[in-house]
């Protein structure tokens, strides 16, 4: 288990409410909602700076899969969090869902 695996490991745990996360459990069969989705992208960028998408969540479900694209991945540094926060949540919510990172 990696430092990276570990800390997405944490951030599911805290989210789901739960002690025990595999690295191959697929985030959406353990009865995730689009809020928590959305959450989990959140997190990830406080700790990473790199901006995920829904559909990059959906398409690489488990902490092994997001491990790998985040470490793969050329990304732009994330725009300050306060920037983030002054956007209504919806706004927020449809850029995710688009993967639109020029809000």
């Amino acid at each position: 288990e990696t430092r990276g695996q570990r800390a997405l490991a944490d951030i599911w745990q805290r989210l789901l409410k739960v002690r025990q996360i595999q690295l191959e459990d697929n985030f959406f069969d353990l009865g995730v909602h689009s809020l928590l989705t959305i959450k989990l992208i959140q997190e990830i960028e406080k700790i990473t700076g790199q901006r995920l998408t829904i559909a990059n969540v959906f398409e690489n479900p488990t902490i092994q899969e997001l491990t790998v694209l985040l470490a793969d991945a050329d990304w732009p540094q994330a725009e300050p969090l306060s920037e983030s926060v002054t956007a209504s949540p919806w706004a927020r919510l449809w850029s995710y869902i688009r993967g639109d990172s020029s809000r």
